[in-house]
């Protein structure tokens, strides 16, 4: 009986970690969102940057919008920015805050 209890909850661990908190880390990726990250004029890789409240001193910039992964930069002109970041299949067009 214990290991039937224990069970379900290793399997309730699994199933948390695998698809509500992913689920949750993509709903704050929208427009309107502040990132801890703004680029330069060089080009940086592995950069993985964050989700923080806009009022935080590491906001560094906001999403203005969200264009396909085979979209060009110049396609964030439309929002009136000339800056963007990729996050798995989605480029997200920025503005420095």
């Amino acid at each position: 009986m214990v290991s039937i209890i224990v069970g379900v909850v290793v399997l309730g661990a699994i199933a948390v970690l695998r698809f509500v908190l992913p689920a949750i880390e993509e709903s704050k990726w929208k427009v309107g969102a502040c990132l801890d990250y703004f680029p330069t004029d060089m080009i940086e890789y592995d950069v993985k940057p964050k989700i923080v409240d806009c009022s935080d001193g590491a906001a560094q910039s906001r999403i203005v919008g969200i264009i396909g992964s085979a979209a060009a930069i110049g396609d964030c002109e439309a929002f009136d920015s000339f800056a963007s970041v990729t996050r798995e299949d989605d480029q997200y067009c920025i503005v420095e805050v």
